[in-house]
């Protein structure tokens, strides 16, 4: 493993997403986890990943994991909570 690999990965990903090469950024994303599973936000790119797939179960899953590890600021949680009850 390379120091900072991981952000790397997230970077490629956000840039993918961007571009809408929704696979490649899923493979970057779950490459994060991999690399650093303690790495937060990269689930909120994921839960907006398969949201845009039409995967709502796996965007739910992934916006909660965002929300119960989240230690940022509270209107980021906030804002995710408001997305996922309007998924529900």
């Amino acid at each position: 493993r390379i120091p900072g690999q991981w952000s790397l990965h997230y970077r490629l990903g956000v840039i993918s997403q961007k571009q809408g090469n929704l696979e490649a950024a899923a493979k970057h994303f779950e490459k994060v986890l991999v690399l650093n599973r303690s790495y937060v936000p990269v689930r909120y790119n994921l839960g907006e990943l398969h949201l845009a797939l039409g995967d709502t179960l796996r965007a739910v899953r992934e916006y909660e994991a965002f929300i119960m590890n989240w230690t940022g600021p509270k209107q980021a949680a906030v804002a995710v909570m408001n997305k996922l009850s309007s998924l529900r």
